[in-house]
């Protein structure tokens, strides 16, 4: 799938942070950058909070038909296996 899934969400703290999800090989692949931090210092390790929103946005896409059933399975899969 070429399409990504993003999103902007504001911290707690007032930093914006910025997810991109991109799907590759079946694979769940995390791209997560804090406004407040320099590219190598990036994380791309999702909280559950995270994997909750993208589970919600990828079911809103998969009920609009913009996202195939097999990559909602998939992350649900490889959901279960991160928590």
């Amino acid at each position: 799938m070429r399409r990504q899934i993003c999103w902007v969400e504001k911290l707690e703290d007032g930093v914006k942070k910025d997810v991109r999800i991109s799907f590759h090989n079946r694979e769940v692949l995390w791209d997560i950058k804090r406004s407040d931090l320099p590219r190598h210092e990036q994380t791309s390790i999702p909280t559950e909070q995270d994997w909750d929103e993208l589970e919600k946005r990828a079911e809103n896409w998969y009920r609009r038909h913009a996202l195939p059933f097999e990559i909602l399975g998939l992350i649900k899969t490889e959901r279960a296996k991160a928590i």
